[in-house]
């Protein structure tokens, strides 16, 4: 089925260039064309174009008036105006009107290039009927066409195929043919106009027309598949020769070039209607036609259902011709269900092997789709709300982002319930996989690890990279976790806040311990006469002793911080160095008031120190003990009273700080 671009120009240069492209070419037609001397044209070392000429001419007009004379005449009457549309030079009278016919014409129902149909009433059975006649009666070839569509349809005996009554010729000879008249409109017009009437019982709701266009079509395949089986060919299949009954009844017309497989002498050169031809019938190969040829045009149909348009387009006929014969592809756009645009490109491709083999095949492809039609529904639905989410997702504000999550949320719950109606629903297998990836990215932008597991866990086939993206977030946030977790740990660690309660409760044993050691310095001050006391070397080493079983007791919470372990060692070391003074004091026989004011000035540095490393408000202790060192100089019988202060403020202090919840700032 291969031809040069020379020839096939040469092959369509036999069509009128007038010819509108959804009008139908038949071999009447090309024959009335190329029988014109002045657009007689051949193809060199072709005959294709010369037998295109000549196949239309075998009936000779003597074999014509024989098949005429056999046929029964019909009594015509009625409308003469109307009936004089049939006048030609050879026949100037029309068809004669009898006043007492049987079928009495009153209205015209339709008229093409070549013939006419009438609104009659046969009123031997007072029905209505309908006639169709030719209006050139001196062309043998239309008068052969429509004695051959005549005879076709007679013989197969369908649901779908208009009834022949009778076939006849009026009383001048002239072929008529008597079919049912259908109560109805075209399909073309119920896909041109969505408010045209018929559709308040067809389906009022416009969101069941493709369910009711693929209906229709459902029962033109089963109509073409009867022909079939009968060994002919329609060729000519298309929404404007399909006739919509009151009461939904599809009926497929227009049998006036069909083919009858079994022929030998067939037509070759373009034929049908431009605008829907299969390749084959673009090039005029004859000898390669067969029901695939017919598929070609079911699929061509569906096409315009789902686009309301043509399936080949062009500024003019040859153009149109041009891309039948090429028949591409058609990218569908989203809004054509997945499963009916890949069923219409599979029955529109070039190459016959890759369409349907049968008409019964296709049907059952838009079977299965309506079939499934409650899921494709939901797909829709869901799409919209995906579409409307990855939408709202780009938005910024907190607002947006949780619409875009309920968006997403609706949109997988539609395509979840839309598989679980039809698991194998493409549209909804590809749009749960697109929701889910937007789902994952705005849980993967917002650091939601858990739910970006969850919707990792839900898809079916994950990629690599929302594998990795989700990965790369566990790992970030892990990360982050470690660098929280140290910052806490190193915060409570120096967050004097920690054990505040136990600490005041030493300190307050550290007073009273301190405040008893000091009455009994006063005691042995008192009775030495002033002189050195050696053993009140001991008395610092005791309260540290002292206050070992309770540091052990509250070593659990004292020890958990480092303030807490410094402000221990800290009491301990004052300790210590309190007994090395005293211990120095007693070497050098240094009088005890004196000794004494060193280890006041000790304990105002030590809680200097506590104030500087663990809160401040132990400055107010260590300016006490400096204050106090400077009176017990000038004071200095009252020595031991100078001692109790510093004690008691240790005491105020930790309290007021246990009660006001007070952290001061803490040294690093």
């Amino acid at each position: 089925m291969s031809h040069d671009l020379t020839t096939l120009e040469l092959l369509m240069s036999s069509v009128p260039e007038t010819v509108d492209p959804r009008s139908t070419i038949s071999p009447a037609m090309i024959a009335n064309f190329t029988s014109d001397p002045s657009t007689a044209r051949s193809v060199a070392g072709n005959g294709t174009v010369q037998a295109a000429r000549e196949a239309p001419r075998s009936t000779a007009p003597p074999e014509m008036a024989s098949a005429l004379a056999d046929l029964p005449t019909l009594s015509i009457g009625g409308d003469s105006a109307l009936l004089a549309r049939t006048a030609s030079p050879s026949s100037p009278h029309a068809v004669p009107v009898a006043e007492s016919a049987d079928l009495a014409v009153h209205a015209v129902l339709g008229e093409g290039g070549f013939g006419i149909v009438y609104a009659a009433e046969q009123r031997s059975l007072g029905r209505e009927v309908a006639l169709k006649v030719v209006k050139a009666t001196d062309r043998p070839r239309e008068l052969a066409a429509l004695l051959h569509e005549a005879r076709l349809m007679g013989s197969l005996e369908h649901p779908g195929i208009i009834p022949i009554h009778a076939l006849g010729t009026d009383s001048a000879g002239r072929p008529v043919l008597v079919m049912k008249r259908i109560e109805g409109t075209s399909w073309q017009e119920l896909l041109d106009d969505p408010e045209h009437p018929a559709w308040e019982s067809l389906a009022p709701d416009p969101a069941d027309r493709l369910a009711a266009h693929l209906d229709i079509l459902e029962q033109v395949t089963t109509t073409i598949a009867f022909g079939h089986s009968r060994d002919i060919l329609h060729r000519d299949i298309k929404p404007s020769n399909v006739m919509i009954g009151s009461f939904g009844e599809v009926y497929v017309a227009d049998w006036g070039i069909a083919l009858e497989m079994s022929a030998t002498n067939r037509f070759h050169g373009p034929i049908g209607t431009p605008a829907f031809l299969a390749p084959e019938m673009a090039i005029g190969d004859a000898d390669a036609m067969d029901e695939r040829t017919d598929v070609y045009l079911l699929g061509a149909t569906l096409h315009y259902v789902l686009v309301n348009g043509p399936r080949h387009r062009g500024n003019t006929v040859r153009d149109v011709l041009l891309s039948a014969a090429q028949s591409a592809p058609i990218d569908y756009p989203s809004s054509v269900p997945a499963a009916l645009g890949e069923l219409a490109n599979r029955a529109t491709s070039f190459h016959k092997d890759d369409r349907p083999a049968t008409a019964l095949e296709f049907r059952d492809g838009i079977g299965e789709y309506l079939k499934h039609r409650a899921s494709v529904a939901l797909a829709a639905r869901a799409a919209a709300s995906l579409e409307e989410g990855v939408r709202a997702a780009t938005a910024t504000d907190d607002e947006h982002g949780a619409r875009a999550r309920s968006l997403l949320v609706q949109a997988r719950f539609g395509f979840g319930e839309a598989l679980r109606e039809w698991p194998e629903n493409p549209d909804a297998l590809e749009g749960l996989e697109r929701a889910l990836d937007a789902a994952l990215a705005i849980e993967i932008a917002d650091r939601s690890l858990r739910a970006a597991r969850a919707i990792l866990g839900e898809m079916k086939s994950p990629s690599d990279a929302s594998r990795e993206s989700v990965a790369a977030l566990d790992a970030a946030l892990a990360a982050e976790r470690r660098e929280r977790d140290e910052a806490l740990a190193f915060a409570r660690d120096h967050d004097p806040g920690v054990a505040r309660r136990k600490r005041t409760i030493f300190l307050a044993i550290l007073a009273i311990a301190g405040t008893g050691l000091t009455i009994g310095m006063r005691h042995s001050r008192l009775t030495g006469t002033g002189a050195p006391v050696p053993h009140t070397i001991v008395l610092p080493l005791g309260l540290a002793l002292l206050l070992s079983p309770v540091a052990f007791w509250l070593r659990a919470d004292l020890g958990k911080s480092a303030v807490n372990r410094r402000f221990l060692a800290i009491i301990y070391v004052v300790c210590g160095a309190s007994a090395t003074l005293r211990a120095i004091a007693y070497v050098y026989q240094t009088r005890i008031e004196h000794m004494m004011t060193f280890e006041l000035l000790l304990i105002a540095t030590a809680t200097a120190i506590l104030g500087v490393t663990f809160q401040r408000i132990f400055f107010w202790v260590a300016a006490g003990s400096v204050a106090c060192a400077f009176l017990a100089q000038q004071f200095p019988l009252w020595l031991e009273i100078f001692y109790v202060p510093p004690f008691l403020g240790l005491i105020a202090l930790s309290t007021l700080a246990q009660k006001s919840g007070t952290i001061a700032k803490t040294k690093v």
